[in-house]
């Protein structure tokens, strides 16, 4: 891995606990970054195939910035591209992971989409609800406490009675635990149009079926690339996920802007630690 794994930066997998809050997030992480100055190099984040809400805390004045203005929260849909981020020592991350689905079951939103890959917490919650989370979030001594914060927040800022669509979550389920590699008309069996299925993920998730299976093809093969290095390409090329050689470069270097033999560079500790 390239010099960026200097960044001294831990991750912690947080389980949710309230049992109302499963069917709709997956996890929290929380990411800490060391007191240790001039570490400030850049992360290549690369696309997860689920809508986050983020909070940001401690030294972190111009992490994000959304319309030329810092904010310290932000929501990430299901996004296309690599993301680059860049922390600041003394600097804490902690992110809500929903479901594919589940942050419109939850909200009652359809998360941001390939256009516009994230939004202002802002613009979604009351200042003072935000305000309040991200202040006692940064006050919290331990993870338990954390996680307390972060569900209570939840469950005051759900949107009652949002009408779900069961069967249809259902198979997103079967497509991502599939990483996308499944034949979508197979799929719905003539049960209900393409147009239908279409129309659910654009509200729903705010990607189309054929972009959420290819992200989360690509983030397999992101995943195998860190857990298996010694992997050829051949077996990524041919593995039923990519018709030939060529197809497999060219849907890398869309998501990536690189070529794969150029990838190692961009790898780092931290995404590692997501794909263990």
């Amino acid at each position: 891995m390239n010099n960026e794994t200097k960044l001294d930066i831990t991750l912690t997998v947080l389980e949710v606990k309230d049992e109302s809050l499963k069917p709709y997030i997956y996890n929290y992480w929380l990411f800490i970054s060391s007191e240790k100055p001039n570490l400030c190099a850049a992360i290549t984040a690369p696309p997860l195939g689920f809508p986050m809400l983020q909070f940001v805390f401690g030294n972190c004045e111009s992490y994000y910035q959304i319309r030329n203005k810092n904010t310290t929260s932000i929501i990430t849909g299901i996004y296309s591209k690599h993301a680059t981020l860049t922390p600041a020592p003394k600097m804490g991350l902690v992110t809500i992971n929903f479901k594919p689905y589940g942050f419109y079951n939850f909200f009652g939103k359809t998360p941001p989409n390939g256009t516009q890959d994230s939004i202002d917490g802002y613009d979604i919650f009351k200042k003072e609800n935000l305000n309040s989370a991200i202040e006692n979030i940064s006050i919290t001594e331990t993870n338990d406490e954390l996680v307390n914060c972060l569900e209570d927040f939840l469950c005051k800022n759900q949107k009652v009675n949002v009408k779900k669509n069961d069967y249809f979550d259902s198979l997103v389920d079967k497509i991502f635990a599939k990483k996308g590699l499944i034949d979508i008309d197979k799929l719905i069996n003539e049960k209900f149009s393409i147009r239908t299925f279409q129309r659910y993920f654009s509200k729903v998730l705010g990607v189309s079926p054929k972009t959420f299976s290819r992200i989360l093809r690509h983030k397999y093969i992101i995943q195998l690339m860190y857990t298996k290095p010694n992997i050829s390409w051949n077996d990524l090329c041919f593995q039923g996920f990519y018709f030939d050689q060529s197809h497999f470069i060219k849907d890398f270097k869309d998501f990536t802007k690189c070529k794969p033999t150029e990838y190692d560079y961009l790898k780092t500790s931290i995404i590692y630690e997501l794909f263990k």
